[in-house]
């Protein structure tokens, strides 16, 4: 099964799309919904998220395209040098 939104992107040009990767704070973490990382060249999206000083744990929030990228509904962490993307709920 194909997901639209996971695209695969050079660590280059993944610099610029995500120039604030690393840079949230984390009073912005606590007010998002979603968090967006990569794994392994599959950036995805992250939700259900708890934040910490050092990162985030949360669950996947995509079908992974990459075998050995973590699965749908997978917990994991990542840190907070690690996100590269933020988003909200709009209820």
């Amino acid at each position: 099964m194909e997901d639209d939104s996971i695209i695969f992107v050079c660590e280059e040009c993944s610099k610029k799309m995500y120039p604030r990767k690393g840079k949230f704070s984390v009073k912005e973490l606590e007010k998002a919904d979603f968090v967006k990382a990569d794994f392994n060249g599959g950036h995805m999206w992250i939700k259900d998220i708890v934040v910490s000083k050092e990162g985030i744990t949360g669950i996947v929030d995509n079908v992974p395209i990459c075998p050995i990228s973590p699965k749908l509904g997978e917990k994991v962490f990542i840190a907070i040098g690690e996100i590269e993307d933020i988003d909200w709920r709009i209820d």
